[in-house]
């Protein structure tokens, strides 16, 4: 009885448990030495990262994809950029062709040379003449008028398709009224008043290549002035039937075929290796040496030529992809 009547006054006197209140009366009265002696030094702390949860990684998983998206689609369009300018490059770079000009120039001077020695006496009119005349003066020339034509080039087409034409022209003159066209035994030699009416018209052709040539160089301009000058002589020679100046005129030509063959080397030389070796004094040089204005002489598609303008479309496409390209970065 005495015992449940202290257990009852023990009751009585003691409040009831309370785990709170207990842990905090055992950290009250265990103190760590390093709370009770604040002037010590803390001990290092090791710091634990605590990863993040998955709801927290989508966020940073989210915005990663996206920039790296992002960057790819700036190289692809890049790319694409790339390969749009190389097109358009390939586009509209002309094609590039073999100058046929040295070859038809060549032509031109051997047998204007040659044809005219005969005239000056030094030796007569044989195979050797004929067979020039016809492969190289004619042949060669038709070839290279053909090729300029493909070039695009009027004056050269021409040029050398006219004078191919002269020469095949003027060896039929000299090769059909032969014993050896059985067929046509009936047919006489021409005159030399007709082959003079022949000469003339050529003459007066020549004064039109003379006014083309003023947009080129002062060589060209020489030979088919000299050119222009052999016509006239030669046929007004051959209407005459003047013997000396015929002989003289073959002179004349001589010069010409002689500057013929010095434009057909310089074009090959100087394309060849890339620099002016053999000048040719193009016009334009020669209006700045006098002080005048040489854009006369410029090409009407580099007068009018202007820079593309950009359309409004493309300006709105190109704001468009900027837009987004900051949006996605």
């Amino acid at each position: 009885m005495n015992d449940r009547a202290d257990f009852a006054g023990d009751n009585a006197g003691h409040q009831p448990f309370s785990p709170n209140k207990d842990l905090k009366d055992f950290h009250m009265k265990y103190q760590s030495p390093v709370a009770a002696s604040p002037s010590q030094p803390l001990p290092p702390q090791i710091v634990h990262h605590v990863q993040p949860s998955d709801q927290q990684q989508q966020p940073l998983r989210s915005r990663s994809h996206t920039q790296r998206r992002a960057r790819e689609l700036r190289e692809k369009r890049a790319h694409l950029k790339e390969l749009q300018d190389w097109e358009y490059e390939v586009l509209t770079t002309p094609r590039r062709w073999a100058n046929p000009g040295p070859i038809g120039l060549l032509g031109f001077g051997m047998a204007t040379l040659l044809a005219n020695l005969t005239n000056t006496g030094h030796f007569k009119l044989d195979t050797v003449v004929l067979a020039v005349a016809i492969c190289v003066g004619g042949g060669a020339q038709l070839i290279c008028g053909v090729l300029e034509l493909i070039r695009g080039n009027t004056f050269g087409a021409t040029a050398f398709g006219c004078f191919g034409a002269y020469w095949l022209t003027l060896t039929s003159l000299w090769m059909l009224p032969n014993e050896s066209f059985k067929p046509w035994s009936d047919m006489k030699p021409t005159s030399e008043y007709i082959i003079g009416t022949y000469l003339v018209p050529w003459g007066i052709f020549n004064v039109f290549m003379v006014v083309c040539s003023l947009r080129m160089n002062v060589i060209l301009c020489v030979l088919l002035l000299s050119t222009t000058l052999l016509f006239l002589w030669q046929g007004g020679a051959h209407m005459t039937g003047n013997e000396s100046a015929i002989r003289m005129s073959g002179y004349e030509g001589a010069v010409s075929g002689s500057l013929a063959l010095y434009i057909s080397f310089a074009e090959l030389l100087n394309e060849t290796w890339d620099r002016t070796i053999l000048p040719t004094i193009p016009f334009t040089d020669v209006l700045d040496w006098f002080g005048a204005d040489s854009s006369i002489l410029a090409s009407a598609d580099t007068k009018t030529a202007k820079p593309a303008a950009e359309t409004p479309k493309k300006k709105k496409t190109a704001k468009k992809a900027a837009q987004n390209d900051e949006q996605l970065a």
